[in-house]
């Protein structure tokens, strides 16, 4: 593991399966509820949020590292299993 820098972000170690999987599934409620729609069945007149505003990117970009910090154990097995 590389040190941590400020000019360098260590993103942690997760499977590539869990990304893909929260940016499916987790994403699009959380980019729901900063467009200002707070229930996360959404709607089909909901309205998605078209502009990559600062927020947007940051959640795209660091989201699913963030997440995987609260998956249990025995899940985390689960999903490095899945690959």
């Amino acid at each position: 593991m590389e040190p941590m820098t400020g000019t360098k972000t260590y993103y942690g170690s997760y499977p590539d399966s869990y990304r893909r999987w929260w940016l499916e599934h987790v994403y699009p409620q959380r980019v729901s509820r900063l467009a200002g729609c707070l229930d996360d069945d959404g709607g089909i007149l909901d309205q998605p949020m078209t502009a990559n505003n600062s927020e947007q990117i940051r959640l795209k970009r660091f989201g699913p590292c963030w997440s995987w910090w609260g998956v249990p154990e025995n899940e985390r097995q689960q999903w490095w299993e899945r690959g």
